[in-house]
């Protein structure tokens, strides 16, 4: 049995400008982002206390792919908000990758677009059309939609011809059946509040998984025929974290966590064409069990 935490290291990259006045839509974004597989950056959620902020912000700059910037009148005229687009724009040309690349996302009709990234190519993005503006950027991210993102049932399967990402998939899961499970948000909502005494001031993290997993390597075959190829089983328990993050004059600090268990099992089918082994298809079944009560050691790993 191996346990692990879930990593991003291949994740793409991206850092969310954007003015006070944007706040609640940049937030948004940044769970969203993180659910669809992207690791983003934005200040009020990522910036680690005690650190520099405009060093770590001119960092992640050059470390992104991306740079999405909220670009609304109030944004025009932020100072900060200009000052990252300057820096953003530097590393684009200078850069041998062109890297990161500018994408202004329009909140409001008519606003004026700074003159550095007046050729960029932008896209819509308004609260009343959040959803489909949302798509429209993981598609230009290269972030495919999940088959389990708009998942209700406690129990799903989905397959295609190749390979899920488990851990991914697990928090894109549950973090849908929050959003779109009456009973399971109405439990969320309560342990939030719970977790956090007077109910006001916090916000919920994106998810974070541990997994602990089990593979089974096998032969399979149709009724009457030999084997026709190797398949790998694996079965998981991921315990899918929601950290309740408080807010205070200093910075942020995780407070509590919410966990919900999510049992898996995964089936890869191979077939082998000459010296090369190919995967057919791949099958991963999700399953709610609960919420769940983990040890300090389990939390310091998810963190």
């Amino acid at each position: 049995m191996d346990a692990t935490a879930a990593t991003s290291m291949d994740a793409i990259k991206a850092f969310i400008s954007f003015c006070s006045t944007d706040r609640l839509l940049a937030q948004r974004l940044q769970r969203d982002l993180a659910t669809a597989g992207c690791s983003s950056w934005q200040f009020d959620i990522s910036a680690v206390p005690g650190t520099d902020a405009w060093d770590a912000i001119l960092e992640r700059i050059e470390q992104s792919e991306f740079f999405l910037v909220l670009l609304s009148e109030a944004a025009f005229r932020s100072r900060s908000v200009n000052e990252e687009i300057s820096h953003a724009h530097y590393c684009s040309l200078n850069s041998p990758s062109r890297m990161p690349r500018i994408i202004p996302l329009v909140l409001q009709d008519g606003v004026t677009v700074p003159r550095k990234i007046v050729r960029a190519v932008r896209l819509s993005f308004r609260d009343h059309t959040y959803d489909a503006d949302l798509g429209v950027l993981l598609h230009t991210l290269g972030i495919e939609p999940s088959p389990f993102q708009t998942s209700t049932a406690l129990e799903v399967t989905s397959k295609r011809a190749y390979e899920f990402e488990a851990e991914r998939e697990a928090a894109r899961y549950t973090t849908s059946l929050i959003n779109n499970n009456q009973e399971i948000a109405g439990s969320f909502q309560k342990l939030a509040v719970h977790a956090r005494e007077v109910g006001l001031n916090f916000y919920v993290s994106p998810a974070q998984v541990i997994t602990q997993s089990e593979e089974v390597v096998r032969y399979y075959t149709s009724p009457g025929c030999p084997p026709t190829g190797p398949a790998v089983s694996l079965r998981y328990t991921f315990w899918v974290f929601f950290g309740i993050i408080d807010k205070h004059t200093k910075g942020y600090v995780v407070s509590d966590h919410i966990v919900m268990q999510i049992d898996g099992s995964q089936d890869r089918r191979f077939e082998d064409i000459g010296d090369e082994r190919v995967l057919r298809n791949d099958s991963l079944r999700l399953r709610f069990e609960g919420f769940k009560s983990i040890t300090a050691s389990d939390v310091s790993i998810a963190q």
